[in-house]
C-alpha cells in the first residue's frame, strides 16, 4: 500500500507540477485578472464535474469489489449511457444561460462550452485511472498520468508563449491534452475488455443510486472549495482573485500529498475492512493518527517555504499571495483528515449521508465566506476554507465512528470496543 501511495504521489505530484511550473511563466505573461479568468476555467469546471455522469468513477470504483455478483464490463458500458446523456444536456443548459454565468462569474460565455467538453473528457479519464488504481496498477497509472501532465505542460507554453494566445492558451492547451488523452482511455479500457454494450436497467439505477445522493457532496466540496474564488471576485475585484489564487495553488500542495495517499489507502482499508481482523482494525487506526500528525507537519513546513517560492516563482505584482498559503494548507489538511474517517461511510454505501453533511457544510463555508471577508479581506476566504474543512471533519469522524465501530478510543486487541 505504501509503494503504491509513493507512485501515486510521485504522478500526483509531476500532474500537480503544471500549475507551478507554468507559475513563472503565467504570472509574466497574465496580468492578474488575466490569470484569474483561468483560474475562473477551473472553478466552473469542477462545479459541473457533479452532474457529468453523476460521480461515475464512484459507483464503479465500488462495484469493483463485488464484480463477481454482475457483469463489470456491462456495469462500465451503462455507466458511459449515462455519461454521454448528462454531458448533452449539461452543454445545452450552459449554451442556454451562457450570459447569465457570464454576469455572474465574470468568466466569457464564448467559452462556456470548453467547460463542459472538459468535464466529459476528464471523466473518461477518471474512469480508466480509477480501475487501474482498484486494480492495482499504479505503474499505469504513473505513466498516464505523467503523459498527459506533460502534453497539458508542453502545449500551454506553446500557445502562451510562442502563439500569444493569453489566457486562451492555457485553457486551449488543457483542453487539448485532455480530449487526446480520453481518447486513448477509451482505447485501453475496449482493450482490457471493459466495455459490454448491453442496456442493464438495474446498472443504471444501480449507478445513479450511488451517484445522485452524491450531488450535495461533491457539489458541497466544490462550493467549500472555489466559492472563495467568486466571493473575492464579486466583493474585491479579480485582481485580488488572481493572487489569491496564486497562494492558493501554492497551499494546494497538501491536498496532492492527502489526496495521493487516499488513492493508495482507500482499496486497501476496503479489503481490511472486509476481513474483519481486529487487529488490522487497531492498525488501521494507529496509521490514522500517525497520518493526521504527518498532516499538521507538512502544513508548517509549507507555511515556511511558501513565502520562499511566492518570491522566486512568480512576478513582483503576485508577491502578496504568500499571505494566503497557511490558512489554505491547513484547510486541505483537514480536507485529508475527514477523507480518512469518510471511507468508512463510503465503504457503507451510506452517500446519502455523505452528501447531507457537505451539503450542510456548504452552506456554512457560505456564510462563513461572507464574513470573514468583510471582517479580514481577501485572507478571511482562506480562513473560511480552513475552519469549514475542520467542521466537517469533526461531523464526519462522529458519524462513521457510529455507523461503522473502530476502536478510536482503545487499542486493546483482546476486548475491543
Amino acid at each position: 500500500m505504501l509503494k503504491s501511495a509513493g507512485i501515486y504521489t510521485a504522478a500526483n505530484m509531476l500532474n500537480a507540477a503544471v500549475p507551478f511550473l507554468l507559475l513563472p511563466i503565467l504570472t509574466r505573461y497574465l496580468t492578474p485578472a488575466e490569470y484569474a479568468i483561468v483560474t475562473l476555467f477551473q472553478v466552473m469546471m469542477n462545479g459541473v464535474l457533479p452532474f457529468v455522469g453523476f460521480n461515475l468513477e464512484g459507483a464503479i470504483n465500488r462495484q469493483f469489489f463485488d464484480r463477481s455478483e454482475s457483469s463489470f464490463p456491462a456495469y462500465v458500458s451503462n455507466g458511459f449511457y449515462i455519461l454521454i446523456s448528462s454531458s448533452l444536456v449539461m452543454l445545452l443548459l450552459f449554451e442556454l444561460t451562457a450570459s447569465g454565468l457570464e454576469t455572474l462569474t465574470q468568466f466569457p460565455s464564448n467559452w462556456m462550452w470548453a467547460i463542459v467538453c472538459f468535464a466529459f473528457c476528464q471523466k473518461i479519464a477518471e474512469i480508466l485511472l480509477t480501475i487501474w488504481r482498484v486494480e492495482d496498477k499504479p505503474i499505469h497509472f504513473g505513466v498516464f498520468r505523467v503523459l498527459r501532465t506533460s502534453l497539458d505542460l508542453g502545449l500551454s507554453m506553446y500557445f502562451i508563449i510562442v502563439l500569444k494566445r493569453s489566457w486562451e492558451g492555457r485553457i486551449e492547451g488543457q483542453l487539448v491534452a485532455i480530449a487526446f488523452f480520453a481518447i486513448i482511455a477509451v482505447y485501453y479500457l475496449a482493450k482490457g475488455r471493459f466495455f459490454k454494450w448491453e442496456y442493464h436497467k438495474e446498472y443504471i439505477r444501480g449507478i445513479l443510486k450511488f451517484g445522485l445522493p452524491l450531488i450535495p457532496h461533491v457539489l458541497g466540496a466544490v462550493i467549500i472549495t472555489y466559492s472563495d474564488r467568486l466571493f473575492i471576485t464579486n466583493m474585491i475585484g479579480l485582481k485580488e482573485m488572481g493572487l489569491y489564487s496564486v497562494g492558493y495553488q501554492i497551499g494546494m500542495v497538501i491536498s496532492l500529498l492527502q489526496n495521493s495517499f487516499n488513492q493508495a489507502w482507500q482499496p486497501w482499508l476496503y479489503q481490511k475492512l472486509k476481513d474483519g481482523d481486529f487487529s488490522e482494525k487497531i492498525k488501521i487506526v494507529k496509521m490514522t493518527y500517525v497520518y493526521f500528525i504527518g498532516l499538521i507537519l507538512a502544513v508548517l513546513a509549507l507555511t515556511i517555504i511558501g513565502p520562499w517560492i511566492v518570491e522566486y516563482m512568480t512576478a513582483d505584482e503576485y508577491q502578496d499571495a504568500n499571505q494566503f498559503i497557511f490558512w489554505i494548507a491547513l484547510g486541505f489538511a483537514f480536507n485529508g483528515m475527514y477523507k480518512m474517517v469518510g471511507n468508512y461511510l463510503f465503504y457503507l454505501r451510506k452517500t446519502m449521508t455523505i452528501g447531507v453533511i457537505t451539503g450542510a457544510t456548504a452552506l456554512i463555508n457560505i456564510g462563513l465566506n461572507y464574513i470573514f471577508i468583510k471582517m479580514n479581506g481577501s485572507v478571511g476566504a482562506a480562513q473560511s476554507t480552513a475552519v469549514t474543512f475542520f467542521i466537517q471533519f469533526i461531523i464526519v469522524w462522529f458519524i462513521s465512528a457510529k455507523y461503522f465501530k473502530m476502536p478510536w478510543l482503545t487499542f486493546n486487541q483482546k476486548n475491543g470496543l
